[in-house]
Parts: C-alpha cells; structure tokens; sequence
C-alpha cells in the first residue's frame, strides 16, 4: 500500500465515523459549499447566515465564539495552502469537512441552551489538536507530515461527530465540567488511536516541535553558510592586501 492510499483510508474511515454519528453524509455537493471558507471570520458568516436563532452568534455568544475562533483559525490556515480543494492529500477536503461538522455541530444546540456551554468546552478541548497545524505552512510537507496532518483531522472530525451525537441524544451533561476528550470512552479511543499514528511525538506539541526543528535547521544552514563567506571574504583581502596584514601583526 503506498502513501496516497494510506490516507485514503484514514480519511474514508473519518467520514464513515461521522456519518454513523451524525446520520449526516459528507458528500461532494456538501464539502463544495464550504470549500471556499479560508478564515474564522467567513465561517462565523455561514453560521449567522444559516438561520434566526444564529444571525447574532458572534456578539450573542462571544465565549463560544472565542473558543471556536481559536479551534478553527489553524485549520483555515491550513485550507489556504489547499493545492486541490478536492482533493484529501492536499488537505482540502479534509478542512472543509472539518469547518463544515463545525457548523453543524453549533447548530445541533439549537433549542438546547445548556449544549452551548458544553460545545465551547468541546472547542478548546479541541484545540489541543489545532494549535500546530498552521505551523505546516512555514515548512516542506512529506509524505510522512501529510499523513500526520490528515490524521490529526480525521480525529477532529471523529470527536466532532461523537460531539453532534450526545447533544442530539441529551447524553451530553454527564461530560460538562469534566474533560471530555478523557472521560467519554469513545473518544479516548480515538486519540488512543491517533497518538499510535504519530509514534512517540505528543500530539499538542507535534506541529510547534516539527516546524521549530526544521526551521532552527534551516537557521543554523544559513548562519553557517554566512560565516564562511565571511571568512571567505576575510582571507581573500588579507591575502590581497598582505603589507596592510603584516603592518597589523
């Protein structure tokens, strides 16, 4: 099995979780309408668009915008370097599955008031899983990151739909004010299963680890190319000027 195929598969295992979870398929025509969502801004948008109860969500509900906003704005960074928004292995059917269960999931709590609150915790919770994504774009992207990054997604999506789930089953109050991404029992399985996919690296600090490296190598290439030309250039004038050299001495 090559590398393309491996994340075909992750991905295609994500969407059948969500689908299971939410009775909601993420087709085509679904994942095309939010394909083009590129900020928290413009996902904040198709929620006030998306009917009444939410054409105040921003100023209405500003600490689960807060939280939303943080979770989400790594992911849009992500979408924008999408080379083919169709496609899983660049990442943009997988973010835009992501910014859409986002939505939904905000929606599933209307006319329950009580899910907000937990929705918001579910959003910080999930930032954990975030927070190192929009460092990918500073960085070259290998076959290995890619399917790193798309499994941190799929388990996104897989959290998110288990989320839509308990609210729509009321089974959510028993996880309020307890860290939900460790007490539900499913959902510890599904970062079980994604810390096995990154090996030994901890999954909130893989994108900052991953990308520091790189870059403090490419430093370090760069600082140290600089001295020798420096030195170069010392030893070409000493050896052009070698009285003003000895005058010195």
């Amino acid at each position: 099995m090559n590398g393309q195929d491996d994340i075909s598969l992750l991905w295609a295992d994500a969407l059948n979780e969500y689908t299971k979870e939410t009775a909601r398929p993420l087709g085509p025509e679904r994942l095309a309408a939010l394909s083009n969502i590129f900020s928290p801004e413009e996902l904040g948008k198709v929620i006030e668009d998306s009917g009444a109860e939410f054409r105040r969500f921003r100023p209405d509900k500003p600490r689960l915008w807060s939280a939303l906003k943080t979770f989400v704005a790594p992911v849009s960074t992500l979408a924008r370097i999408a080379v083919t928004p169709a496609s899983v292995a660049d990442f943009g059917v997988a973010t835009s599955a992501v910014l859409g269960a986002a939505v939904y999931l905000i929606k599933v709590c209307e006319g329950v008031s009580s899910a907000y609150d937990w929705v918001e915790q579910v959003f910080r919770e999930l930032h954990d899983f975030t927070e190192g994504l929009d460092q990918y774009v500073n960085v070259t992207i290998d076959g290995a990151l890619r399917r790193k990054i798309v499994a941190i997604l799929a388990t996104i999506l897989k959290v998110i739909g288990r989320s839509e789930y308990l609210i729509s089953k009321r089974h959510f109050d028993a996880y309020l004010r307890v860290i939900f991404l460790g007490k539900d029992e499913a959902t510890k399985k599904l970062i079980d299963d994604l810390n096995r996919i990154l090996g030994s690296e901890q999954r909130y600090v893989l994108g900052v680890t991953y990308a520091t490296a790189q870059r403090t190598e490419e430093i370090a290439k760069t600082v140290s190319n600089t001295a020798n030309q420096t030195l170069e250039l010392v030893k070409n004038s000493a050896d052009r000027h070698p009285r003003t050299r000895m005058k010195r001495a």
